[in-house]
């Protein structure tokens, strides 16, 4: 696993937000979704950027108060762990931007670090798919796919 390696989110099959520093993160091909409490919620950030590994495990470690070690080991697990479910892949060549600042305020001490867990959910599956999301182009939503021609 090369440390300057970008990542980007599998997108369009996969689309995700920060909400209040929590990642909801969707497969939209499988129907299943997913939630990053924590500093995982960073990790997102700085994947939806394209950031290299080591400027993601460089964000973690620069916003939260922890083991260094630790930091970096669980931020390499926790991306193994979104490109074994499909959410991310390599960038490769494409650029990217470097990760957000994540150091909190001189006035406000770091918050403690504490390990994050990928949360998998299946409950709306159905429902997902159901979605009409799904009938879009490589543009993604509200870009319709233009209806097959007549066949000859």
């Amino acid at each position: 696993m090369n440390p300057r390696e970008r990542i980007k989110v599998n997108a369009p099959q996969v689309v995700g937000e920060v909400i209040d520093g929590e990642a909801v993160i969707v497969n939209l091909q499988s129907g299943t979704y997913f939630s990053l409490a924590g500093a995982g919620g960073l990790v997102w950030s700085c994947i939806e950027r394209r950031a290299a590994r080591e400027e993601i495990v460089g964000a973690v470690k620069a916003r939260y108060a922890g083991d260094a070690g630790q930091i970096e080991a669980d931020v390499v697990r926790l991306i193994a762990e979104l490109e074994a479910e499909g959410l991310v892949v390599p960038a490769g060549s494409e650029g990217g931007t470097a990760a957000p600042a994540g150091v909190s305020a001189a006035c406000e001490p770091a918050p403690a670090y504490e390990a994050w867990v990928l949360k998998r959910y299946e409950d709306m599956h159905d429902l997902l798919l159901l979605d009409p999301i799904h009938e879009v182009d490589e543009m993604g939503w509200p870009n319709v796919k233009p209806a097959p021609g007549p066949v000859s």
